[in-house]
């Protein structure tokens, strides 16, 4: 839901109105949609320029479009509580999911990421890296990666 929702926010050139949120989303208020709006805008509007940190999430979702082929691979990172960063990728191999995090991720944070073999601690450098393998049941409980989803 957080995906859409984002999706969204990002693709409007002209930005977009709670009311035009509250349709696609199916929120049952203007207030709920509203409020949804403000959050997810927030972290966007801090500098890009500096790095996320300290304690980041990162993790990569297909987004856009209804079936396969007009879907696209988005890489995420967020910080815990905070600002986010994503790019369109090609794939989500090592050298990719590295270059990502060594553009948006402070060499000093601690990384966690949902266990996929590309965020390996050699690519993430000499950040911290929590990988975490949870099933959907665990997942449902309390998500690793909550912030980026």
């Amino acid at each position: 839901m957080v995906a859409r929702a984002m999706f969204e926010i990002s693709t409007r050139k002209t930005g977009i109105a709670g009311k035009d949120l509250q349709g696609p989303m199916g929120f049952g208020s203007h207030e709920t949609a509203w409020t949804w709006l403000h959050e997810h805008r927030s972290p966007m509007g801090r500098s890009v320029s500096e790095p996320l940190g300290p304690f980041v999430e990162m993790d990569e979702a297909l987004v856009g479009g209804r079936g396969g082929p007009h879907k696209r691979l988005v890489l995420g990172a967020a910080e815990k509580g905070g600002r986010v960063r994503l790019a369109y990728a090609e794939n989500n191999d090592a050298e990719t999911c590295k270059r990502f995090a060594d553009g948006e991720v402070a060499a000093a944070a601690s990384v966690t990421t949902d266990g996929h073999g590309s965020y390996s601690e050699t690519r993430l450098g000499a950040r911290e890296h929590n990988a975490v393998v949870q099933t959907k049941a665990e997942k449902r409980e309390a998500d690793c990666v909550q912030s980026c989803h």
